[in-house]
């Protein structure tokens, strides 16, 4: 893959995609790089060096006020002018970091679809797409889907801090909402869905 752009995320997936698609993947999950990251934001890429890569943050979603422009601290990058989601830890003094091995922690967004690639290319549900010039296997989801799912996830459960005893013993969220919200939250395009019926199953055990 030229672009290096990789996602490996294990999911349940509904609206179309399916569970054929759980196996597809044996990585970071897309609910990890949603609790593990302490931010998240879209931006637009300008430069890439080696093993970096400036990105202009365009929206927030998830951490504390940050810089209009940002150092991604990796080498999975795309072509300047390319729009990406990020999910990343911030690295004191030095950028951001973002989560996974293979680049999951940045995905690719084409002609305003978020493009999560299948790092096997076996599964069923998996489609040929075009990415940075290149056919990739994976699946598309909404961008406006994907953003607000993400928005609509922090509305409704929140996290302890990373230096609170409560995230390093494994309760990692909380429901913050009321139970009309959270419907409206769960009737939402995917993966809002999914956000919220892995949430329910870990506020339950805690």
């Amino acid at each position: 893959m030229t672009c290096c752009l990789r996602t490996s995320i294990a999911l349940s997936f509904s609206l179309g995609l399916s569970a054929q698609a759980v196996a597809d993947f044996d990585q970071v999950t897309l609910f990890q790089l949603v609790t593990d990251s302490d931010t998240i934001f879209l931006g637009e890429v300008l430069e890439a060096g080696a093993d970096n890569f400036r990105v202009r943050m365009a929206e927030l979603v998830k951490g504390r006020e940050i810089a209009s422009e940002l150092l991604i601290l990796s080498a999975e990058s795309a072509p300047p002018g390319a729009q990406v989601v990020i999910f990343a830890t911030r690295q004191s003094g030095k950028g951001f970091r973002p989560l996974g091995f293979a680049g999951e922690g940045v995905l690719a967004v084409e002609d305003g679809m978020v493009i999560l690639e299948s790092l096997k290319g076996t599964g069923k549900a998996a489609q040929d797409i075009g990415s940075r010039g290149e056919i990739v296997r994976g699946y598309p989801v909404p961008l406006d889907a994907f953003a607000g799912a993400l928005i609509g996830f922090f509305q409704c459960y929140s996290q302890p801090s990373s230096e609170q005893p409560e995230r390093a013993s494994g309760h990692t969220i909380s429901r913050t909402c009321n139970d009309g919200d959270l419907d409206a939250f769960n009737s939402q395009p995917w993966p809002a869905g999914y956000f919220a019926d892995i949430a329910r199953k870990l506020t339950e055990d805690h």
